[in-house]
């Protein structure tokens, strides 16, 4: 079994998620400032940029605060995405590593009567043919269907 995935997400993720949020927050900013310059006659791009109503500047700034909360919210959902997707790697590779070690230690099956051996795909081998070819594999006994049907007619 693996280690414990790292956190994925860095002081330096950080800073390219905060510096993302700002600049969607600036482009609120100058996006609200122009869309009122074309609502708004007679003002100007630059009078409309740095509003002097207070009411307006308190709402552009809590519109932007939010933006780049959202931002850094975004931040930590895709890094706990991100660490999730680790764990599942994970867990699926130790999940196929039990699997394999319980399928491979599982011993085959042999007719009592005519000494076949059922391998892994069902198909019955012969004693000598199967064990040469694996002779670390336990070997036990049960009876395949055609000596079971022998049995119960003779």
């Amino acid at each position: 079994m693996t280690d414990t995935p790292t956190n994925p997400d860095t002081q330096e993720n950080l800073a390219y998620y905060l510096i993302g949020g700002i600049a969607l927050a600036a482009s609120y900013w100058v996006i609200e400032a122009y869309i009122d310059t074309l609502l708004i006659e007679n003002t100007s791009f630059a009078i409309r940029l740095l509003p002097s109503d207070l009411n307006e500047l308190w709402m552009r700034s809590f519109a932007c605060l939010l933006l780049i909360g959202i931002t850094l919210r975004g931040r930590g959902v895709a890094a706990h995405l991100r660490l999730t997707d680790l764990m599942s790697l994970e867990t699926e590779q130790d999940l196929q590593d039990v699997l394999s070690k319980t399928q491979s230690s599982a011993p085959p099956s042999m007719c009592a009567r005519c000494n076949k051996i059922r391998a892994q795909k069902g198909e019955w081998q012969d004693p000598l043919d199967f064990i040469t070819t694996q002779p670390e594999i336990e070997v036990k006994h049960t009876m395949c269907r055609k000596c079971e049907i022998d049995m119960i007619s003779s």
